[in-house]
């Protein structure tokens, strides 16, 4: 068994040093606090495990992931604080607090020495580093967030498009018609923040069916094959010829087992062979068609909407971020199928954050920022950065990863 003599000897340093680099109690240099993490990976170290096994004890400690930024909401920030060492204390934990920048290594210091028993993300974006590496913690992981990339991290989240609907019926009751929705500040956008991201993203999709609240006022026209898309016309093709995969998994019947809702309520056998055709292209087995919605994972249940969006083969498809929480594997057959629809001759508009995605499918990019199209952009443009006339789109083609993430002044 691996012990922290040999992780020191192939570090190179001192047995007290690893102690002291997996406990925390000092400062030891970067360098060597890589050295020593290096070899504790590379031996597969876990400190006083077996002892820990032995005596049946944990050290009712967990760590809340927080890292400390300086645009931070100081009142939010102690809030979640406060609550989470509040209710760990009556569980009988006490709490530790991770607020370097670095995220994922300090995690992986104190779950591979052992010190908490579990870890806690606050301050959760859409992209998350913490939750895309959780799956690799030695530890239990919770999310206080839904990010999109989540294997191994439960999660835990308002349903913020809810909340929204809530608050403005609200405020229509009490005969406001001009609503405004007020961040903290412009980050929060950048950073891609679930909450803000969730409430801006599905009006878009929800204008286009004619699906928002009864509060809502839209202004302008949408025209489909060359008409007017009026309210008759949209009853007659909202579900048939025009089809939302939406981006919240809510949008299930929660009553309703999973098979009838993809099949409309139809139970000929045409219809269910097509319905588990469609699952089995999505990686689900026929059993997924008996199971409520709420004894789906995540990524299975946004591939029961993709399921039941392409049912009726529709001409136009209106894709809200559809591949957030699936693998990759599935994202791509994903965005293969949407594609094949595409060539077939149906029209596909994809609403996403994700300027990669965006490029690799799309034959046109259409640049939002704050509700307003900046400009329109053809993805060749996108991968060499040409006749890219907006500040934001030009920052947007820096922060590609191939341009090393530079976002310049």
């Amino acid at each position: 068994m691996t012990g922290i003599k040999d992780v020191a000897r192939e570090a190179g340093v001192s047995a007290s040093t690893v102690s002291y680099v997996l406990s925390g109690k000092r400062s030891i240099s970067a360098k060597t606090t890589e050295k020593v993490m290096a070899a504790v990976d590379k031996l597969g170290y876990t400190p006083d495990a077996s002892a820990r096994k032995m005596r049946g004890m944990r050290n009712q400690l967990i760590a809340l992931s927080s890292p400390i930024r300086g645009d931070i909401n100081k009142a939010r920030y102690n809030a979640y604080f406060l609550h989470t060492a509040w209710a760990a204390r009556n569980a009988g934990y006490d709490v530790m607090l991770l607020t370097g920048p670095d995220a994922v290594k300090d995690i992986r210091r104190v779950t591979q020495s052992n010190l908490a028993d579990g870890i806690v993300l606050l301050d959760v974006e859409q992209d998350d580093e913490r939750a895309a590496q959780s799956g690799t913690f030695s530890k239990p992981c919770v999310a206080i967030g839904y990010p999109s990339s989540h294997a191994g991290c439960a999660c835990v989240d308002i349903d913020f498009a809810l909340m929204g609907r809530k608050a403005v019926d609200f405020l229509y009751e009490k005969g406001h018609r001009t609503v405004v929705f007020l961040r903290n500040n412009e980050s929060d956008y950048n950073r891609h923040s679930g909450y803000v991201v969730i409430f801006r993203e599905s009006l878009l999709a929800h204008a286009i069916l004619g699906i928002l609240p009864y509060n809502c006022r839209m202004e302008g026209k949408i025209f489909y094959q060359g008409e007017v898309l009026d309210e008759t016309r949209l009853a007659g093709l909202r579900g048939n010829g025009i089809s939302l995969i939406p981006q919240g998994v809510s949008y299930l019947d929660p009553l309703m087992r999973v098979g009838d809702q993809i099949c409309g309520g139809r139970k000929d056998e045409a219809t269910r062979a097509k319905c588990r055709q469609l699952l089995k292209r999505y990686g689900l087995d026929e059993s997924v068609e008996k199971c409520y919605p709420f004894e789906l994972s995540g990524g299975m249940a946004r591939r029961v909407l993709m399921a039941a969006a392409l049912m009726q083969e529709p001409r136009l498809i209106v894709a809200d971020e559809p591949t957030p929480g699936l693998e990759a594997m599935t994202a791509r057959h994903v965005i293969r199928h949407l594609k094949e629809m595409a060539q077939d001759g149906a029209a596909v508009l994809l609403i996403t954050h994700d300027l990669e995605l965006a490029i690799e499918m799309a034959d046109r990019i259409l640049v939002f920022y704050d509700g307003t199209i900046l400009e329109e952009v053809k993805p060749e443009n996108f991968r060499e950065g040409r006749n890219l006339k907006e500040p934001y789109t030009q920052a947007l083609y820096r922060a590609l990863p191939e341009h090393e993430f530079f976002g310049g002044e």
